[in-house]
Parts: C-alpha cells; structure tokens; sequence
C-alpha cells in the first residue's frame, strides 16, 4: 500500500536530516527497555539517536525490538508470541524542572513496525504487512554527570496492525487490527 511506503519514507528522511545535522548539534545516544500492556504484554530493548534543536526541542530516531504475548483477547484459542523489529521518528520538548539535574520531556512521533509470526502450541499466528505505530510519550531525565543521564516515561502508542491467530485443528480465525498499548520505558542516556 502506498501510505505505507509514504509513512516509511517519512521515518527515513528525518532520520537522514538527524544524521546530517548531527554534526553541529548536541547528540545523546540512549539504550532503553520498554515494557507495555495491550490485551497482553509487550517487551522489548531498543536504541535512541537524540538531537537537541532550538528551545528545548529535540528530534530522536529509534529501533526497538518488541515482543508480543498477546494473551487476553476473548477466546479460548491460545495465542502465540511473535515479534516486531520497528523504526521510528519523533519530536518533543525538554522543560527544566525546579529541581537541579531533573528536566521533564514530552515527544510524539511515527513508527513502522516489521513483523514476524510464530507457531507455538497448536496456534499460528500469521502477522502481515508493516504496522503503523503512533507514539506519545511523557517523562523525566536525572542528569547524573557531563555526559550520563537516566531517562523514565510513561507511553501510549497505537499500533495498527494485521494479526491472523489459527488454531490448526480448527477453521476459526481470529483477526486484530489495532493494539493501544500503555506503559513505560527506562534508558541510559550519554551525550557527545
């Protein structure tokens, strides 16, 4: 489908932008872990390339691995896990806080999300095309020296997706289309 190549050639392009003006700007390089909840758990770990821009806002590319249980849609058939490699795009905005070493920031972005299935006990599941994933997230950065800092926040994302669960002894199939999962991310941050 169109829209999705034009969502991912949006993803690409500001990432390319990042990296070009990377060189004249402040750049933090973040490892984080995320854990969320929607109709099952989700995990994963992931990178983050920062770049401060002017008054407080930044621009951050990231690749994340995430890991899907789904586990309590309203069926009986088992549900297999299966897993998404996503890059995504998004702007925020740091604010200092009253507190010394602590700021809060807020982003949104865009992700696409490149799937793989699974078969586990007796149920495949078949994930297809490229997911779509609005991000939002809210949080707090501890400055702990020049360079390091530890980031927390709480995120919501929607994820718009095409999940088809089967069980092999049976014809019935079930199918998800979105997913709004909730939760947060912790990561360790270092500035150049």
């Amino acid at each position: 489908m169109s829209y999705k190549r034009g969502i991912v050639a949006v993803i690409a392009s500001t990432l390319a932008v990042a990296g070009a003006a990377a060189a004249e700007r402040p750049v933090t390089v973040s490892v984080r872990v995320n854990a969320m909840h929607a109709s099952g758990d989700m995990y994963g770990a992931g990178l983050a390339l920062s770049m401060r821009l002017n008054n407080g806002w930044f621009a951050t590319g990231t690749l994340d691995n995430y890991y899907y249980e789904p586990s309590t849609l309203a069926s009986a058939v088992a549900r297999p896990q299966f897993h998404s490699l996503v890059l995504g795009a998004a702007m925020g905005r740091r604010v200092p806080s009253r507190y010394e070493g602590l700021d809060w920031f807020w982003s949104a972005g865009l992700a696409a999300g490149l799937p793989q299935g699974y078969s586990l006990q007796n149920t495949a599941a078949l994930v297809s095309g490229t997911q779509v994933h609005l991000t939002t997230a809210l949080g707090g950065i501890r400055q702990l020296g020049e360079h390091w800092s530890m980031s927390a926040a709480l995120r919501v994302e929607r994820h718009y997706i095409d999940i088809r669960y089967r069980h092999e002894a049976s014809v019935e199939e079930q199918r998800v289309s979105t997913l709004t999962p909730a939760g947060l991310y912790l990561s360790v941050n270092y500035r150049f």
